[in-house]
């Protein structure tokens, strides 16, 4: 994401867990991605 950011016509987009319906399975793997974030910020 840092590589792209400066690159016109791209964007980065966050989502967290309640932006995902279709799917358990994604909503957790989200999740993971989360608690790992979190986990690296300390």
């Amino acid at each position: 994401m840092n590589i792209l950011k400066d690159v016109d016509d791209i964007a980065i987009t966050y989502f967290n867990q309640k932006d995902v319906v279709r799917h358990r399975l994604v909503q957790d793997i989200i999740k993971a991605y989360e608690k790992y974030e979190e986990k690296s910020k300390k």
